[in-house]
């Protein structure tokens, strides 16, 4: 017993990551800039530069699981042209 899954539904199930993963990746993509402190001429006092770069490390990685997701999203679509 094999499972079908229509061409169809693999193709709106990749659209439907691709979205996701764009969404995901406005919202979380990281900061142009490496470092706050590097932009300034003051020295910025507090546990902020601390809470920057905690920031900073899950935007790169919810970034990377978007980028991850967009892929598999076009790889589910192509392989929904080219198989079926």
């Amino acid at each position: 017993m094999t499972l079908a899954i229509p061409a169809d539904l693999l193709t709106a199930i990749g659209l439907i990551m691709d979205a996701v993963g764009i969404i995901l990746l406005f919202w979380f993509a990281p900061e142009k800039y490496p470092d706050p402190q590097s932009t300034v001429s003051f020295a910025i006092e507090g546990d902020s530069r601390e809470r920057w770069k905690q920031n900073q490390r899950r935007r790169t990685f919810v970034s990377r699981g978007s980028v991850i997701i967009i892929v598999v999203g076009f790889g589910l679509q192509l392989v929904a042209v080219v198989f079926f």
